[in-house]
Formats: C-alpha cells, structure tokens, sequence
C-alpha cells in the first residue's frame, strides 16, 4: 500500500460546513459592490446616451453595460434600499 495522508476530523468537513457567517457577509458585500458597479456604469451609459436611446436599443445598452435593463433597475433599487438603511443606522447611531 502507497502512504496516504491521514485527514483530521476537521478536515473531513465538507465545503459548506466550514463557511461562516464572515464568508457569507464577505459574499453579500461582494455581490452588492458588483450590483454597484453595474448601476454607475448603466448610469454613465444614460447619462452619455440619454433614455430616449434605451428605448430605441436596449440591446447596446446591454453590450456596453454587461447588464439588461430589468437588471439595471434590480441592482438599482438594491442599492438605493441598502443606502437607505445605511442612513437609517446612520441616524440612529447619532441620536441620543
């Protein structure tokens, strides 16, 4: 028989079981600063081309945003609703 390694119990575990509540914070931070980056650059893009231009090719505004519009708005009001509550906090931090 060949030497093989012997793994701790710790080892054994799979995958999910060794991801923590940190991992999944990090991973929702990560997702949000995506959406926010696909929101400044669909909104550099509307503000270059202007809305009429959507309306007449939503396609290119795809091609140059990586993003569809129904996407745009979703990441848009994620963004808007994480900002929110980002205020909210904010205030009542600096209330007495």
């Amino acid at each position: 028989m060949g030497k093989r390694k012997l793994l701790a119990d710790s080892e054994r575990e799979s995958g999910t079981a060794r991801f923590t509540t940190e991992n999944f914070e990090r991973l929702n931070r990560l997702a949000h600063a995506k959406s926010l980056h696909g929101v400044i650059k669909s909104t550099k893009w509307l503000n270059y081309h202007g809305l009429e231009l959507l309306r007449q090719y939503p396609q290119e505004f795809c091609d140059c945003t990586g993003m569809t519009v129904q996407e745009y708005l979703r990441a848009l009001s994620v963004h808007i609703d994480s900002c929110r509550t980002f205020v909210e906090r904010l205030e009542r931090l600096r209330s007495p």
